[in-house]
């Protein structure tokens, strides 16, 4: 197990791999359940949780870094993820305008430059937010994995979803979603993510780190393998030579910096 006191140590793990496709939420994987509890109940900027945004400013700051190294990808089904989120705190940022605006329009009170300082104070923090995820999912929009085969990509991506909803893969699934932000359904990142990984080990003949916080990618990509295995007799061989590792990433809120590098070849076991 690697630790590090930040964002610069991970930086440090990972320029040294050759190519990274990255999770949704790799360093920080408890933001959805930070936003349901800080900013989601807010029905004005005062009731804004000043840690809340602070933490999801930091978490921002790190994102930025991680995504500016060269190596890193996501697939495109990641990046959507990151959008939608883009999208709920920007649409939590209207909402705020607009009730704050129907509010000082029914009351008409008299200045109170204390009470107006905060609440100025917490809404140009939620609108700084707001402005660096727009310009996070522009970076992010740069590093979608784009296959040189997207027919076969295709394929193999239909093949990964068949095998986690037939093992039961994606255990810990529902169990991230139970927050107030909405949830579209399952976007199949996660399938997305493994079959990415595996398309640069059959197609490309390149070795891959998958960067997760989630505990369902081992899982799944132990299940595609045996799955892939009965469909093509060189795959263990092709393993064995491009292996798939997993910087498997135990963050804490405040120093989400612990991992496990796991590595699959071709006897698919893990290696730590």
């Amino acid at each position: 197990m690697g630790e590090a006191s930040g964002i610069s140590e991970f930086e440090e793990a990972l320029a040294k791999e050759n190519y990274v496709l990255s999770d949704t939420d790799p360093i920080h994987p408890g933001l959805s359940p930070a936003y349901a509890d800080g900013i989601f109940p807010a029905n004005n900027f005062l009731q804004l949780d000043d840690a809340t945004l602070a933490y999801m400013s930091r978490h921002i700051a790190e994102s930025v870094m991680l995504f500016s190294m060269p190596n890193i990808r996501v697939p495109a089904k990641v990046f959507g993820e990151i959008k939608i989120f883009q999208d709920i705190v920007c649409e939590k940022m209207a909402k705020l305008n607009q009730l704050d605006r129907q509010s000082r329009e029914r009351h008409h009170k008299a200045p109170n430059k204390k009470y107006d300082a905060m609440r100025q104070g917490k809404k140009d923090a939620l609108c700084e937010l707001c402005f660096d995820y727009v310009n996070l999912c522009r970076l992010v929009r740069d590093r979608v994995f784009r296959p040189e085969h997207p027919v076969i990509f295709s394929e193999l991506e239909q093949l990964i979803v068949d095998v986690a909803e037939r093992c039961g893969s994606k255990r810990d699934f529902s169990s991230r979603y139970d927050s107030p932000e909405r949830k579209h359904g399952d976007s199949h990142a996660d399938e997305q993510l493994v079959a990415a990984a595996i398309y640069r080990t059959l197609c490309d003949g390149e070795s891959t780190v998958i960067l997760t916080p989630d505990s369902d990618i081992p899982r799944l990509l132990a299940d595609s393998f045996r799955r892939l295995t009965g469909r093509y007799s060189q795959f263990p061989t092709l393993l064995g030579r491009s292996p798939i590792k997993v910087y498997f990433v135990l963050p804490d809120k405040e120093r989400p910096a612990r991992f496990d590098v796991i590595t699959f070849g071709s006897d698919y076991s893990c290696r730590r």
